[in-house]
């Protein structure tokens, strides 16, 4: 046994004192309660927390999977499990947070995965140790209600993992096991990083039984139920599909996109492991202290391995590059259990509380300092821009911060998204404008940004694309760029250049249009070509002849800032 030793009385040293068996269970009674607080702290979380871009982007795959325009076969899964979400909500704020709450009951079965799983090796205080440890666990914390893959995929795979100890009809629960994996392997392909924690449970299992024909028979039932779970779950998924980009049709292309998460020139993502080890400082301690703690338990060769194996995920951050904070909820899962016996070192030489205490410091300062402004602005923007344009056109952004709404670039406008989008060479934003398909733009990350005030980065936008933007979108209100044109606070006459016919309406200062006088709130319809206008009077930066035949309403009262926090 790891940790604890149990007997008539349970003996923990915590500064020099004996505690009997009623101050175990008083100390399990505070323990459950302390992960009844943190989770309490996480639902704060999950309902005022402003979205990531990330997740932004997930849920914008649940309305192209209900509208027909989902395309990828793999990494998307998620769009099917949350197709009803929608319909539980009018707004996409409260969209999301029920999402949220999916993934939070994703992560409940995660913990209680864990639980189960370290009493396979140890006894439940550890277990509980285990999973408080895993709870606190820096970016864990902030991160596994996020609308991603990752809560869903820990939550399978643990409990796979939890099934193959299970000694309660086997042969029913390794079929459920393979099943899970299945499901895994299609939500996440980075499933496979856990094969090392099933190879050795599964050599674990091995040695402790003298059955092994009936083990065997448990193996091939997994095999089993992975393969045709897989196998089921992809032929549905895929079904209704909408054809493949243009740039996964080019096996060539397909297969340097996903080169670019295994040894990439630049591990940007590194300093984001910086951050977890510092900000699950606790965790950390007790990966230094698990070889340890392993040397000091009584344990077999075979468990010795199966711990290894579970804590065999860690190395992935050697040569995975997507090692981004939610990623940490996925990877951490199954290394909570390979640590388990440090809880029982840290208890004999610290104290319980003090142990208890320790997780929960990190967990509480996150909550704390967490910005409660950046959801005021997300919804904010939200609202305004479905007012605006309820017809639902189509736009550009760095995320689908509006999921409803379809984005003429479907991916993140950043690093990898953006790298597959020059692969391309089309420019993209040029020709959704010629067919009248982007009224407007949300500068909501830096490149989008760089394109709107025309400045050519490498990872950037295409020239064509870049013209565009500059030329023909005007900011209206924060991060809304509405198409336009911008008339000049100059003396005399300027050129204008109309790129597409149609109605304009002008805002501001009273203009005349070659020759012929329009003032604010009037619309004339201009055929393409280039115009010679005059203000009238001084024109200010509020002069603009915005496309189409209304002008914007007021926008939202709300303090500006930045529309995203990191994580």
């Amino acid at each position: 046994m790891l940790g604890y030793q149990s007997a008539s009385r349970m003996e923990l040293q915590s500064t020099g004192h004996r505690i009997v068996r009623s101050d175990q269970s008083r100390a399990m009674t505070t323990g459950i309660a302390l992960l009844c607080g943190l989770l309490l702290l996480q639902l704060y979380l999950v309902w005022f927390k402003s979205f990531n871009w990330d997740e932004f982007l997930h849920y914008g795959h649940v309305f192209a999977a209900r509208n027909g325009t989902l395309d990828a076969p793999f990494q998307v899964l998620h769009a099917r499990i949350l197709f009803w979400v929608p319909d539980a909500a009018a707004s996409i704020v409260n969209q999301m947070r029920i999402a949220r709450l999916f993934m939070f009951a994703c992560t409940l079965v995660t913990l209680a995965a864990i639980y189960g799983l370290v009493q396979r090796f140890t006894n439940r205080e550890n277990a509980l140790l285990a999973a408080i440890a895993y709870l606190g666990a820096g970016y864990v914390f902030t991160q596994s209600f996020s609308i991603r893959a990752d809560p869903m995929a820990a939550a399978s795979l643990m409990s796979a993992l939890y099934l193959m100890t299970s000694k309660v009809k086997p042969l029913a629960s390794y079929f459920a096991a393979g099943a899970l994996v299945g499901l895994a392997s299609m939500i996440t392909m980075k499933s496979i990083f856990y094969a090392p924690c099933f190879a050795g449970l599964a050599w674990l299992v091995w040695c402790e039984n003298e059955d092994k024909r009936n083990i065997l028979t448990c193996f091939a039932a997994a095999a089993l139920a992975a393969g045709l779970s897989f196998g089921t779950i992809y032929l549905w998924h895929t079904s209704n599909l909408a054809p493949l980009p243009e740039q996964f049709s080019d096996t060539a292309r397909f297969i340097a996109g996903g080169r670019r998460w295994i040894l990439p020139e630049k591990f940007t993502a590194l300093g984001y492991v910086m951050v977890q080890t510092a900000r699950g400082l606790v965790f950390f301690v007790g990966m230094l202290c698990a070889v340890y703690a392993w040397r000091n338990q009584e344990l077999s060769s075979a468990q010795k391995i199966a711990l290894a194996g579970l804590a065999a995920p860690l190395l992935t951050l050697l040569f995975y590059r997507n090692t981004f904070p939610y990623f940490f909820v996925y990877l951490l899962a199954p290394v909570a259990v390979a640590i388990s016996a440090s809880w029982g070192l840290l208890v004999r030489r610290y104290g319980f509380y003090v142990v208890l205490v320790s997780f929960a410091a990190a967990p509480v300062i996150l909550a704390v300092t967490t910005p409660r402004d950046v959801l005021v602005r997300q919804a904010a923007l939200i609202e305004y821009v479905h007012s605006e344009y309820p017809q639902k056109t189509g736009y550009l952004a760095r995320s689908s911060i509006l999921p409803d709404y379809p984005r003429v670039i479907s991916h993140l406008a950043t690093g990898p998204g953006m790298a597959g989008y020059n692969l391309r060479k089309r420019p993209l934003i040029a020709e959704a404008f010629a067919r009248g398909e982007l009224p407007f733009i949300l500068a909501t990350g830096h490149l989008v940004l760089f394109g709107l005030q025309g400045v050519q980065d490498g990872e950037g936008f295409l020239p064509e694309d870049v013209a565009i933007m500059r030329d023909h979108y005007v900011q209206q209100w924060g991060p809304l760029y509405r198409e336009g044109e911008q008339i000049e606070p100059t003396v005399g006459k300027q050129d204008v250049t109309i790129p597409r016919p149609g109605s304009y309406i002008l805002e501001g200062n009273s203009v005349i249009v070659n020759g012929s006088l329009i003032e604010h709130g009037e619309t004339a319809v201009l055929d393409a070509g280039s115009y010679s206008i005059e203000c009238i009077q001084d024109c200010d930066r509020n002069t603009v002849l915005w496309r189409g035949d209304r002008l914007p309403g007021p926008p939202p009262v709300v303090p500006l800032g930045t529309f995203y926090t990191s994580f």
